[in-house]
């Protein structure tokens, strides 16, 4: 998040200006299943670019494809990271809350945990109905990265691995990228892009 707040420094300036942004990311608008923190532009209600936001991207890319030296190779197999996406999102996420208040606060509890407890599937008994239910933290956006073709992981994997590459600070000096649920309102859908929206595959 603290690369974020340097190069938006102008406008990012305050603990106010700061805590609008960070809540705008985080709340799903009206009439949307989403929260825009996941995609890579959200203007005036439309969306484009899903689970293409810096933030997801960044985290994507330095905590998983650091580890491959030729990633865009395996989009035409069946092994896709898939669960690496899922948890660039989640990570998002939690960093985004801990930015809420406008400064960062680090939640020391079990609930601000990154753990399967706070982020994982569970299923529980009902109080009232006494049904066993379901509350899908992990894999709400399963059937959306899952509908993805080898043009939409070809895409997003080279978006990413633009934060892997070497970027030159203000002084001149070359630094690399470093990184920084309840954001649905369904539990089975398949996100897509605006109608209007030029993205491909998307």
């Amino acid at each position: 998040m603290e690369w974020i707040l340097s190069d938006n420094a102008d406008h990012l300036d305050t603990k106010d200006a700061i805590a609008n942004v960070v809540n705008l990311l985080l709340a799903i608008p009206d009439g949307k299943d989403t929260a825009p923190f996941i995609w890579r532009t959200w203007e005036n209600g439309k969306k484009k670019g899903m689970f293409q936001s810096e933030l997801i991207l960044n985290i994507f890319a330095v905590a998983h494809l650091t580890l491959f030296d030729k990633a865009l190779d395996s989009i035409a197999g069946d092994d896709k990271p898939v669960g690496a996406l899922l948890l660039a999102m989640q990570a998002a996420q939690r960093g985004l809350l801990f930015w809420k208040t406008g400064e960062f606060i680090d939640d020391k509890t079990s609930t601000g945990y990154f753990s399967f407890d706070n982020y994982g599937d569970k299923t529980a008994q009902d109080k009232k109905t006494k049904e066993m239910v379901t509350t899908r933290h992990a894999t709400k956006l399963l059937p959306s990265v899952k509908a993805f073709n080898d043009d939409r992981w070809r895409q997003l994997l080279t978006a990413a691995m633009e934060y892997l590459e070497p970027k030159k600070t203000k002084a001149g000096s070359t630094t690399s990228s470093r990184p920084t649920s309840e954001i649905f309102t369904k539990d089975d859908f398949i996100i897509k892009s605006d109608p209007d929206s030029d993205d491909s595959g998307a």
